[in-house]
C-alpha cells in the first residue's frame, strides 16, 4: 500500500490558483531556490488522496516515461492537507476551446489528439485501469507553444482496477456518462472508450448549439447520445482516419 510522506522534499511558494472543485484545489507553485514551476494538487479527503496515490504509483510502475500521464514528483501530507506535486502542464482542452471562443480545430489537429487518446486507452487497458471520468477538463495540453496539441490524461482520483463494476461504484461526470451507466447495466473499460468518443464528437461537431452547453462543461451525455443516434449529420469516418 502506497503511503503519503509526512514531510515534503522541497519548499513550494504559491504563485496562483489554477483551479478548484469538490476534490480540493490546484495551485501553481515555484520550487524554492529553483526556477521551476509545478502544480500542487491539494486533496481534502484522505481516502480520495490515498486512492489517487495508489493509482498513480501503479501507473508509474507500468509507464516509467509517464508519456500518457502527468509526472508525479512527490506526494505528502502537510498540516492535515494531502498534497500531490505534479509537473506543470499548459491548459486543459476545455480551457483552450473556451479561450478561442470554440473555434473549430482542423482535421489534422483532431486526428493527432485522437491518436494520443486512443494510445492512452490502449495503455490503460493493458494495465487493467479504467479512468472513468474522461472529459475535456481532464485532457491537458502539455505545452501548446512548443508541442502543439500534445496531450496527457489527468485526474486518476476515480480510476478503478477491476474489470467489472457496478453503477454504484462509479461517479463519472454526468456530461460524459456512458449509456450502460444510465441504464444501470454492468460496466467495464468500454466506458472510457465512450468518454473519448464524446470528446472527439465535441471537437468534430462544434457549433453554436453545442457551444452554449460546453462552455460550462455541462455537455449532457443524453444530448450526445441523441445527436449521435438521432439528430446529427453523419461523420465521415474515412476523412477522419
Amino acid at each position: 500500500r502506497a503511503e503519503l510522506k509526512r514531510f515534503r522534499d522541497a519548499l513550494y511558494h504559491v504563485e496562483k490558483q489554477l483551479g478548484s472543485g469538490c476534490f480540493g484545489t490546484v495551485l501553481m507553485c515555484r520550487v524554492d531556490r529553483e526556477d521551476k514551476r509545478v502544480a500542487v494538487k491539494i486533496v481534502l479527503n484522505q481516502q480520495s488522496a490515498q486512492h489517487e496515490l495508489e493509482a498513480m504509483k501503479y501507473l508509474i510502475k507500468h509507464d516509467s516515461t509517464q508519456k500518457y500521464i502527468p509526472e508525479l514528483i512527490e506526494a505528502f501530507e502537510y498540516n492535515n492537507l494531502f498534497c500531490f506535486v505534479y509537473e506543470l502542464l499548459d491548459q486543459s482542452l476545455l480551457n483552450l476551446m473556451e479561450r478561442t471562443d470554440w473555434t473549430p480545430l482542423n482535421m489534422s489537429e483532431i486526428r493527432y489528439i485522437a491518436k494520443q487518446l486512443l494510445e492512452t486507452l490502449d495503455f490503460l487497458q493493458q494495465v487493467n485501469i479504467t479512468h472513468t471520468d474522461i472529459k475535456p477538463d481532464n485532457i491537458m495540453l502539455v505545452n501548446h507553444d512548443s508541442e502543439p496539441f500534445r496531450v496527457k490524461l489527468i485526474d486518476f482520483g476515480l480510476a478503478v482496477r477491476e474489470c467489472q463494476y457496478s453503477e454504484e461504484e462509479l461517479i463519472p461526470s454526468i456530461s460524459y456518462k456512458a449509456p450502460e451507466i444510465y441504464l444501470g447495466n454492468p460496466c467495464n473499460e468500454s466506458i472510457d472508450t465512450w468518454g473519448v468518443g464524446c470528446v472527439l464528437f465535441v471537437l468534430l461537431e462544434v457549433s453554436s448549439s453545442v457551444k452554449s452547453l460546453t462552455t460550462q462543461s455541462e455537455f449532457c451525455g443524453e444530448s450526445i447520445m441523441q445527436w449521435v443516434l438521432l439528430d446529427s449529420k453523419p461523420i465521415i469516418i474515412s476523412s477522419f482516419l
